[in-house]
């Protein structure tokens, strides 16, 4: 199996410390090897030049995880570095002793068992005036989500891979967790089927 780990070595922000990782296996250099709690405070103080910094650090581990996991083409297929780093500043806050690389490996660990394995073309679906593009492997993993956790049983096939009873099923999911009804796999709506 190919190391995960041998791509922290390959990050370096300039002006950062650098740290070895809690066990001491592997160095960690730029902003990872700063503990949460530096990261909190970027955010809280909208600290732009930290939040670029922490921001590019976190892209760069996640594509050290598509290139080195084997069986990974995307850990991170619909999620976007906002909301990466906005699960990473809830766990900050929560352990703010915690070396960054390791909340960020935590996250990582969560992510997964719902990663996409190989390629998959994007699809862009629309639905009432907006529009989302994702991965085909995605919207199908979404579809198998939704029916799974909602009443109603299997969708219709449908050929492009969405139609107006994914999306109405999507909306009645959206209103039941109180997310805005736009009856498309967004954002919210994906975090919420695969957390």
């Amino acid at each position: 199996m190919r190391s995960v780990t041998v791509v922290l070595c390959l990050f370096l922000a300039p002006g950062v410390g650098h740290a070895a990782s809690v066990g001491g296996e592997f160095n960690v250099d730029g902003p990872g090897a700063q503990n949460c709690s530096l990261f909190v405070e970027a955010v809280d103080q909208a600290d732009a030049a930290s939040l670029t910094a922490f921001s590019a650090w976190t892209e760069g581990f996640v594509t050290g995880v598509n290139v080195f996991r084997d069986e990974t083409y995307d850990v991170t297929p619909w999620q976007t570095p906002q909301l990466i780093l906005s699960k990473m500043a809830a766990f900050c806050r929560e352990n703010p002793d915690v070396p960054y690389v390791n909340g960020l490996g935590r996250l990582i660990s969560v992510l997964m068992p719902n990663r996409q394995t190989e390629p998959s073309p994007i699809i862009q679906v629309r639905y009432d005036g907006q529009a989302v593009a994702l991965p085909t492997w995605v919207l199908n993993e979404a579809r198998r989500a939704l029916e799974a956790v909602t009443d109603g049983g299997a969708l219709p096939t449908a050929p492009d891979g969405f139609d107006d009873a994914f999306a109405e099923r999507l909306k009645s999911f959206q209103a039941a967790e109180g997310l805005p009804r736009t009856g498309l796999p967004d954002q919210a709506t994906l975090n919420r089927l695969f957390p």
